[in-house]
């Protein structure tokens, strides 16, 4: 373990990956040691892993006692497309509980999380703090007049700017930030070039053709950049998924005469989507048959954690739609995997959810147990309608004795024939307001993992999701870089997908499934229907 950890503090700045790689290494045989987790939690961050960040720094917070790591937090908050968060995490930190340093740096996101919503007056606002003139040596000084610099340019106020980029660069003596260079920027300065190598190479002649350069991530170490706009499309926001998606046919290309048509994946969520309760949605079944005889493969994710693939896929079968348990993703079987790489072979997980749940964890290798007694290294919570008061009960006392808390999914409702009912987010609401925290992870929608491991498993490069939900199945294909269509069968009506914010907004709309089988009616970025498009 100890090898692991070195290993890891020595390449978090050059290969981050890397670094990721031994820390995780090391949480397999020590998950119950603070510093493993905060070691996965800073190399997570450092290698753009955003969720894995949030989870193993939370964790390392509680298992410790200490908040030194609430600026990762909320900058990888910023790196999901969710300043709000990063804003409220600002808000509801006691600054004393914090060095000078962490107030800071957790200043300085919150401020470029303000900036992320467009609200740059409000950015130089908060950046007005009388530290601004403190003569501590310390580093931080440098980086709050750079950050306040920064913000200040952001608002068009140049000449302040310039002003304040020549006090952070004053205060950086060991040249931390890159002050001097946007000071020289502003001034219009150019360095002049060096002057030619004699032994270079002919500018001449014809240059060797060069592979052409990776992308650096939008969102890099330094807690100082801002995130992006979550406005942009998916397209110009980076992936937030560990799969490369490309986008479908550009503008101008030849119109196809059906919406799938430019896809070569359909995931399809099920619950308001193919069925509602044990009722198939009209028209499902016979879009599915078409698509399976002329179209993309389809792929079925899911939340809903109280059932395995295989009784999916048999409940499919009895509503007369054909079904595969290998076409078959589950919130359940992926938080089994994440458990299943958090924990030793054999470690106790208490399951709060159906047996399905249960069985999922046991195929992975890990101990299903239904109480706290035998201190579990983890509480894994789904959907199950048998859910109550004992069995919150014992999820509480296993996590404040120290066990890891995941989440399947967190869906507050489900759709049934009777209209909307509690889902596993009402349940864990519960819980949250019990022990006064967030979960450690949620596996499911709208975080992208589902969608990710559907188009690995697909080996799809351009997939399109389909669901009834904005705030999962459409925010959770924005987050995996994926276009997505919304149909009216579910939660979500056409009115609020106009209104919807950008990281819910679908791109498609449809009345149901029938939607997929004909042109596309695209919805343009003010959020009103706009013509059928390719």
């Amino acid at each position: 373990m100890a090898r692991h950890l070195v290993a890891a503090g020595r390449l978090v700045d050059d290969a981050p990956a890397e670094a990721l790689a031994h820390a995780i290494a090391a949480r397999r045989l020590a998950s119950r040691i603070s510093a493993v987790r905060e070691a996965v939690g800073l190399a997570a961050y450092r290698a753009g892993e955003w969720q894995t960040a949030i989870a193993e720094i939370r964790t390392y917070h509680r298992m410790s006692g200490q908040q030194a790591h609430l600026a990762v937090l909320a900058d990888s908050e910023r790196a999901l497309g969710r300043p709000t968060r990063a804003i409220d995490l600002y808000r509801t930190t006691k600054p004393d509980a914090l060095t000078p340093a962490e107030a800071i740096e957790l200043l300085i996101v919150a401020a470029g999380a303000r900036r992320d919503l467009g609200q740059h007056d409000a950015a130089v606002a908060m950046l007005q703090v009388p530290e601004l003139s403190s003569a501590d040596p310390s580093l931080w000084v440098a980086r709050l007049r750079y950050a306040y610099a920064d913000a200040l340019l952001g608002a068009g106020r140049r000449e302040e700017a310039r002003e304040w980029f020549a006090r952070a660069a004053a205060a950086d003596e060991d040249t931390e930030t890159d002050a001097a260079e946007r000071l020289l920027d502003l001034d219009g300065v150019v360095l002049d070039e060096a002057e030619p190598d004699p032994e270079a190479p002919d500018p001449e002649a014809e240059p060797t053709p060069e592979p052409a350069p990776e992308p650096e991530p939008e969102f890099g170490t330094s807690l100082l950049e801002p995130a992006r706009d979550p406005g942009l499309p998916a397209d110009q926001a980076g992936s937030t998924a560990d799969l490369a998606v490309e986008a479908p046919p550009a503008p101008g290309a030849p119109p196809a005469e059906r919406l799938v048509d430019a896809y070569d994946l359909v995931i399809l969520d099920l619950d308001g989507v193919v069925y509602v309760g044990d009722q198939a949605v009209p028209a499902a079944a016979e879009v599915l048959a078409q698509l399976r005889q002329a179209g993309p493969p389809v792929m079925l994710a899911t939340n809903n954690a109280s059932r395995s693939a295989e009784q999916v896929a048999a409940r499919l079968t009895g509503m007369g739609i054909q079904a595969d348990a290998a076409e078959v993703v589950t919130s359940a079987a992926i938080a089994a995997e994440v458990l299943a790489d958090r924990l030793p072979p054999g470690a106790g997980v208490l399951v709060v959810g159906t047996d399905a749940l249960a069985e999922e964890v046991r195929r992975v290798g890990l101990n299903p147990v239904r109480s706290a007694d035998p201190h579990p290294a983890a509480v894994v919570q789904g959907y199950a309608p048998q859910v109550g008061w004992a069995d919150l009960a014992e999820a509480q006392v296993a996590i404040r004795a120290g066990a890891d808390w995941i989440v399947t999914n967190p869906d507050s409702t489900l759709p049934s024939p009777r209209g909307q009912l509690p889902g596993n987010g009402a349940m864990v609401a519960a819980l949250r307001t019990a022990l006064e925290r967030e979960p450690d992870l949620v596996v499911g929608k709208p975080e992208p993992t589902l969608f990710a491991a559907a188009a690995r498993q697909a080996g799809a490069r351009a997939a399109l999701v389909v669901g009834d939900r904005l705030d999962t199945d459409i925010e959770g294909a924005h987050r995996a870089g994926m276009d997505s269509l919304l149909v009216l069968t579910g939660i979500h009506g056409a009115a609020q997908a106009r209104t919807a914010p950008p990281e819910q907004r679908p791109t498609y709309l449809g009345a149901d499934l029938t939607a997929l089988l004909v042109p596309a009616v695209r919805l343009d970025g003010a959020g009103a229907a706009g013509p059928p498009s390719s």
